[in-house]
């Protein structure tokens, strides 16, 4: 009646009787039908919200779903409310049911909604790594600049580390940076997260960039300060940045050669 959870002290008739008393007065002497009615509609109740609880964690996880969805092709996030939900939609009206159309309409899928989602799944994701980083016994980094279709300079930054005997690699972070990318910049970008997310420098042995002054430069480039927080690291010229420039000095019937599947 009043919901309560009773220990098993409490199932002495006596007490059950003084409890029924004492906080339900307007029960006492009431039919055992009374009761019964009383215990159906508890389980209905329960099995309403069980069903309902059920539904919610399937709308979440599709909602989860597409926003991964819409990450991974590079959409707007608009596109979820905008086109996803929409086509769903006449897709259930010509091939199912009104239920079915029902059930899509309850899919969180705003442009706020993916935005979140996409956040919390990414903050997952650097966590997990992050956490196999630090139990891990040495990682080493690969760095190399990039500039979006805006002309916005980023820094990306991938890791290897050992899990379970394997050498596994994720994606560490894409960090922006000023139009003009000195060594410092670079370094500054990675030692803030470095320190930040509580990892050992001691730890980094390796790390692959391209052979640009900024990166590869032994007094003033990223290297010399990594060397001086990481002692044992050892620095690798990117193969793929290796054979562009090999590239460069061949003719362009040569060129085709290297770029045929």
């Amino acid at each position: 009646i009043c919901f309560e959870m009773l220990s098993n002290k409490c199932m002495k008739v006596s007490k059950l009787e003084r409890h029924l008393s004492t906080k339900h007065p307007e029960c006492v002497g009431k039919s055992l039908q009374y009761f019964q009615i009383k215990k159906r509609n508890l389980s209905m109740t329960k099995s309403t919200m069980e069903k309902s609880s059920k539904q919610n964690k399937i709308t979440t996880r599709v909602s989860y779903e597409l926003s991964l969805f819409i990450a991974k092709k590079g959409s707007a996030h608009t596109v979820g409310e905008d086109l996803i939900i929409p086509a769903a939609k006449i897709i259930s009206n010509a091939l199912f049911d009104e239920k079915s159309t029902k059930k899509i309409n309850e899919i969180p899928l705003s442009n706020t909604t993916v935005k979140r989602r996409i956040d919390e799944m990414s903050q997952s994701v650097k966590e997990s790594v992050i956490n196999v980083m630090k139990q891990s016994e040495y990682f080493s980094l690969q760095l190399d600049e990039s500039t979006d279709v805006a002309g916005q300079a980023n820094l990306l930054a991938f890791v290897r580390f050992e899990l379970n005997g394997n050498i596994e690699e994720e994606m560490l972070f894409c960090h922006c940076l000023p139009s003009t990318t000195t060594a410092e910049e670079i370094y500054k970008s990675l030692d803030n997260f470095i320190t930040e997310n509580q990892l050992d420098w001691s730890k980094c042995v390796g790390l692959t960039t391209d052979g640009a002054r900024a990166m590869s430069g032994v007094h003033t480039g990223l290297i010399a300060k990594v060397r001086s927080v990481a002692p044992f690291v050892k620095w690798t010229h990117c193969s793929i940045h290796r054979e562009a420039l090999a590239v460069k000095g061949l003719g362009e019937s040569k060129k085709k050669l290297l770029t045929m599947q």
